[in-house]
């Protein structure tokens, strides 16, 4: 979501139903303490922070792990490529998270 332009709608193949219902989750709560019980909440601030600051449409969609749909065998290389990288330190609401963007 970093490298898309303001206003874009962005597609994000997952086969983590947990991540794209924690996202949810986080995304329509409106309680900030609530917010807070959702297991990755500075993550999930970021990510919800770069969607509504370059007003993002993101569409989480559902894959089943490793089914031969095509990218996914990429993706997979690349997320594992992805976790031998730097951190990149994001800066959020005076909180320093390191996460590992792949």
């Amino acid at each position: 979501m970093l490298v898309v332009t303001s206003d874009s709608k962005v597609k994000i193949h997952i086969d983590s139903n947990n991540a794209i219902t924690q996202f949810n989750k986080f995304h329509n709560e409106k309680s900030n303490r609530k917010k807070q019980k959702i297991a990755n909440t500075g993550m999930w601030d970021n990510i919800t922070d770069i969607i509504n600051r370059f007003n993002i449409e993101v569409e989480w969609i559902k894959v089943k792990a490793h089914s031969n749909i095509w990218g996914n065998e990429e993706a997979d290389i690349l997320a594992k490529e992805g976790l031998a990288s730097d951190t990149i330190l994001l800066t959020n609401k005076g909180q320093s998270n390191p996460y590992k963007l792949a």
